[in-house]
């Protein structure tokens, strides 16, 4: 009979259902937990991280602008911009780096017990300008400050990810699915 290895190192437990099993919250946020934690590693070790569409940066005289689109972060996270964010430029002379960070926020309170209880999480992102990106966050752009006026940098590069569909935009990416004929 072969010898098999001792099951020292366990891997990833999802949820089996069954007939009359009575369920808990802890089961439907550990079947979450599973699949948001596959589509995270897929993410981040096929994909990798930066912008896969949109997000273009423009500056103004008081503010830099992002544009809708979609990006994946370091930690496999998607993140969706929605429509253009503007940001307000800091005084100062120095370079900065714009960058994107996924954010989750829980929202819906409903009554439990005594008290109130989030009911959903909504994913969202927060735009931030610093002497280096934060970690963990995707970098948009690097400002510097010439003759008086914030610019783009030329010589700094937005990591990307390229797309099997090059020319998909974020409308692509939120149309909802075709319904599949029956069998």
């Amino acid at each position: 009979m072969p010898e098999r290895a001792p099951e020292a190192c366990p891997g990833p437990k999802r949820v089996r259902y069954f007939s009359g099993q009575l369920l808990s919250a802890d089961d439907f946020n550990a079947e979450q937990d599973y699949f948001r934690g596959k589509q995270k590693t897929l993410n981040r070790l096929l994909l990798g991280y930066g912008v896969v569409s949109g997000l273009e940066t423009t500056v103004g005289r008081r503010a830099v602008t992002v544009s809708p689109g979609l990006a994946l972060d370091p930690r496999g996270n998607e993140i969706t911009v929605e429509c253009s964010t503007a940001l307000k430029l800091p005084g100062g002379t120095k370079p900065v780096f714009l960058s994107l960070e996924y954010l989750e926020r829980e929202t819906d309170p409903v009554p439990v017990g005594d008290g109130m209880q989030a009911s959903r999480i909504e994913e969202g992102f927060q735009l931030t300008l610093g002497s280096v990106p934060p970690p963990g966050a995707v970098p948009l752009a690097k400002l510097t400050r010439r003759s008086g006026r914030w610019q783009l940098s030329r010589g700094f590069r937005v990591p990307r990810i390229r797309c099997a569909a090059p020319g998909a935009r974020l409308r692509a990416h939120r149309a909802p699915l075709a319904a599949h004929p029956s069998p």
